[in-house]
């Protein structure tokens, strides 16, 4: 009887042993099933984050964050914040407050790469070795242009784990908080030279360089596509200089005041770039398949915002602003007075919630830095036409615009 109890009473703490390591297992399991659910590992060393958007951002190294360690998985897309006559902008943005608190405020695409990066906690670089070897690009065009250029530049070192390096006179260094290294610092040989074949098309074969040789990219390379793994990182380096995003909030507030304080309830900033000039004016170039909508499509995409929106603001930027103020009516427009750089415009235009573009690289990148909604003409380039010919409409579009005839 004893021996029987004893045996019965080692069967019972048996069982419960087993029944704990059970359960154990069954929350391992779970644990890293959630895991797997919200990375993806694509064959590769490097882990990526996937956003709402589908696209996924791969971590750069040390080169562009600053750090002593490469990749550390902090990514912060940060714009200087301000204040001026309480007046809400975009670009006001507490990002040391939990992401729980700032959501509705910061795009789902970025409240989602911040949790999943605190949530990994991982040095998620610390399987591709450090990068060794150089890439550089042959800047041409105006600022929309080079925008896309630098952008493609960063996606494409990110992706061959190679360093960017650019001019110290480049045009960028004087807008924008950039930390790439300078072509000065570096005096190295350029073994390999790639170039484009069209210069509004995503071609992969730029994505597969390799990381043992230094690389001299040449052409346009105006799409998305590029930089789309690298984007959480590339908004921090187009972080505007002090003095630009001091007087870009000086001349947003300036501009919406009036009508922002008599409006009842949240107001809704909506950027407008009309880019007219030479698309009109030039026979040559209106020939080759450049296009400006009319005010029309202004008008329909107007309404689309004010349909969608309450207490919308629309802040207008043209080359042709006198045309802008004769046709386009409404006690909720306010205007961009002509005679700003470039860059001003750009930085007082993103401090908007949302984009109504017409056509171009500038009015482009005016959109990607907003990051809202964005409201692209559909007839550019002219079908048929050889501009139509070099450009490849998905790869220079982001899916989530929406577009209007």
């Amino acid at each position: 009887m004893r021996r029987g109890k004893r045996h019965s009473g080692f069967l019972t703490s048996t069982r419960c042993l087993l029944l704990g390591l059970t359960l154990v297992v069954t929350v391992i399991i779970i644990h890293l099933t959630r895991l797997g659910g919200v990375t993806d590992q694509s064959g590769t060393n490097n882990v990526r984050f996937i956003d709402t958007y589908g696209s996924s951002h791969g971590l750069m190294s040390k080169f562009f964050s600053g750090d002593k360690q490469y990749g550390k998985g902090d990514i912060v897309y940060e714009k200087a914040p301000h204040k001026s006559n309480e007046i809400p902008s975009k670009l006001y943005r507490d990002q040391e407050k939990h992401p729980e608190e700032i959501k509705g405020k910061v795009p789902n695409a970025l409240v989602t790469s911040l949790n999943i990066t605190k949530q990994i906690g991982l040095n998620t670089a610390a399987k591709r070795p450090p990068p060794t070897h150089y890439i550089t690009i042959n800047f041409k065009g105006r600022l929309g242009n080079i925008l896309f250029q630098y952008a493609s530049l960063f996606g494409i070192a990110d992706k061959n784990n190679l360093i960017p390096v650019i001019s110290q006179n480049n045009e960028l260094r004087k807008i924008f908080k950039l930390t790439t290294k300078t072509t000065e610092s570096t005096h190295v040989h350029y073994g390999k030279q790639y170039v484009e074949k069209i210069g509004c098309a995503f071609e992969p074969a730029a994505m597969n360089l390799g990381p043992k040789t230094n690389v001299k990219l040449d052409g346009y390379y105006q799409s998305f596509k590029y930089f789309q793994e690298s984007e959480s990182l590339l908004r921090s380096q187009f972080t505007f200089k002090d003095n630009i995003q001091k007087r870009a909030a000086e001349i947003f507030s300036e501009l919406v005041a009036e009508k922002s304080k008599t409006a009842k309830g949240p107001v809704t900033y909506i950027a407008v770039h009309v880019r007219r000039g030479d698309f009109i004016h030039s026979k040559h170039i209106s020939s080759y398949g450049y296009v400006s909508p009319g005010l029309d499509y202004l008008q329909k995409g107007m309404d689309m915002f004010r349909k969608n929106h309450t207490n919308c603001i629309f802040v207008v930027a043209s080359d042709d602003l006198a045309w802008c103020k004769e046709n386009m009516k409404g006690d909720d427009l306010v205007f961009v007075n002509s005679g700003n750089s470039r860059e001003m415009d750009v930085a007082v235009m993103s401090q908007c919630n949302h984009m109504l573009m017409t056509v171009g690289s500038f009015g482009w990148w005016t959109a990607w830095m907003i990051n809202g909604q964005t409201i692209y003409y559909t007839g550019y380039p002219r079908p048929g036409s050889e501009l139509a010919k070099q450009i490849v409409l998905e790869d220079y579009r982001p899916p989530h615009w929406i577009g209007l005839p």
